[in-house]
C-alpha cells in the first residue's frame, strides 16, 4: 500500500493503482512525495521507478497505419544487372579488374629470367663440370633441372611470378585469377616444348590470342596477367 503527499497533508494508504491515476489526473506529480513498506523514507515520485509516469499505449491501429507509412515510403534501389564486359580481362574498360601481359611484357621478363638463369646455372654447372670428366651431357640435363625449379617454385608459390615478372610487373594465374599451384606450374614449364616447336610459333601466340596466351599457358590452363 502507498501514502502520498497532497497540498501538505500525508493520504493513504492506497493501492499502486490509484498513486497511477493520481499521476494521470495531475494531482501528482514528479515533485510529490510518497512512501510504501518497502522504502526506507519519503520520496519524491520522479525517484521511484514504479512510479515514473507510463507513456500512453499506442492504438493498434496506430501502429498499423505507422508501418504501411513506412513500406509506401520505402525507396527500392534497383541492383545494378551484371554485365560481362566490365571483367572480361581487356584493358581499357571500366571496371576491368584484369588485365592481361602484352607481348612485349612477356618478352621482357622472360629476357631477365633467361639472364639470372645463365647467372645461376652457370656459377653451379661450372662446378660441376669442372670436378667431372663427362660433364657435358650432365650439364645439359643440370641446366634443365635448373630452369624448371626456377619456375615451377616462383610460379606455383604463392608469389605467382619469377623475378623477371616481377621486375615487369606481372604475375601466373589459372583461368580464374587464382594462384596455379606446384602441379599446374610444372605443367606449364613442360608445355613450353610445345611452345618452342616448330620455330618458337608458341611463344608469339599472344600477338594473336584474345587473352594473349602462349601454346603452353592453352596447355597448363594458365594466363599472365599486369599486377
Amino acid at each position: 500500500m502507498w501514502y502520498y503527499v497532497l497540498d501538505g497533508e500525508e493520504h493513504g494508504p492506497v493501492s499502486e493503482d490509484k498513486v497511477h491515476d493520481l499521476i494521470q489526473d495531475g494531482a501528482l506529480d514528479s515533485g510529490s512525495y510518497v512512501w510504501t513498506a518497502e522504502m526506507d523514507d519519503w520520496k519524491p515520485i520522479s525517484e521511484v521507478d514504479q512510479l515514473v509516469p507510463r507513456p500512453p499505449p499506442i492504438p493498434s491501429d496506430a501502429v498499423d497505419d505507422a508501418e504501411q507509412d513506412k513500406r509506401e515510403n520505402k525507396v527500392a534501389i534497383p541492383a545494378t544487372p551484371y554485365n560481362p564486359s566490365q571483367d572480361d580481362g581487356q584493358p581499357g574498360q571500366e571496371g576491368n579488374q584484369h588485365e592481361y601481359a602484352s607481348f612485349l611484357d612477356r618478352f621482357m621478363a622472360l629476357l631477365i629470367d633467361l639472364l639470372l638463369l645463365s647467372l645461376l646455372g652457370g656459377l653451379i654447372l661450372g662446378v660441376v663440370e669442372q670436378a667431372s670428366s663427362t660433364a657435358s651431357p650432365v650439364v645439359r640435363i643440370g641446366a634443365t633441372v635448373i630452369g624448371a625449379f626456377y619456375y615451377v617454385l616462383f610460379e606455383g608459390s604463392s608469389v605467382q611470378k619469377t623475378p623477371g615478372k616481377d621486375i615487369v610487373g606481372l604475375k601466373v594465374t589459372d583461368l580464374d585469377h587464382n594462384q596455379i599451384g606446384y602441379g599446374r606450374a610444372l605443367g606449364r614449364y613442360l608445355g613450353r616444348i610445345f611452345s618452342t616447336l616448330p620455330l618458337l610459333l608458341g611463344y608469339l601466340a599472344p600477338l594473336f590470342t584474345e587473352k594473349k596466351q602462349t601454346l603452353h599457358d592453352y596447355v597448363a590452363g594458365c594466363l599472365v596477367m599486369k599486377e
